[in-house]
């Protein structure tokens, strides 16, 4: 039994072909597979202090015993705003755990970016990051 891949993208369908037995054309079965449409190539950005959701950066960042993991330099905000940031897959990275205050590049991904008013002058934002590579 032979499995090929079949990619017809002008209707954006995939399929395998499947075949029992190679010469016989009566014993080809069609399957649909998912398709995904998720972009794989990623712009990658290097990070100068703003971050805005759905961008992928490269950073410096370095270990902080009270802060987790903190980015260099901080990002820029305003004076009425506190920024937590919150590193969703950090376990992921032992290298990060550490909290030594190496200096390490980073690529990640703001997932989310929510600000929340805490009093008329005063919003706290939470940014909810993805790392991806560490260099």
């Amino acid at each position: 039994m032979k499995t090929l891949p079949i990619l017809l993208t002008s209707s954006l369908l995939i399929c395998c072909v499947t075949r029992t037995a190679w010469p016989q054309a009566e014993g080809i079965q069609i399957r649909p597979q998912k398709f995904s449409t998720e972009q794989t190539s990623r712009v990658i950005v290097n990070y100068a202090g703003a971050l805005q959701t759905g961008v992928t950066y490269r950073a410096t960042v370095r270990g902080d015993k009270l802060f987790g993991l903190s980015l260099v330099p901080a990002p820029h905000i305003l004076e009425h705003q506190a920024v937590l940031l919150e590193w969703a897959n950090l376990n992921d990275f032992a290298s990060l755990k550490r909290h030594d205050s190496r200096r390490r590049q980073i690529v990640f991904t703001v997932v989310a970016d929510e600000p929340r008013r805490m009093t008329d002058r005063r919003w706290n934002r939470t940014v909810d990051c993805w790392i991806l590579l560490v260099d």
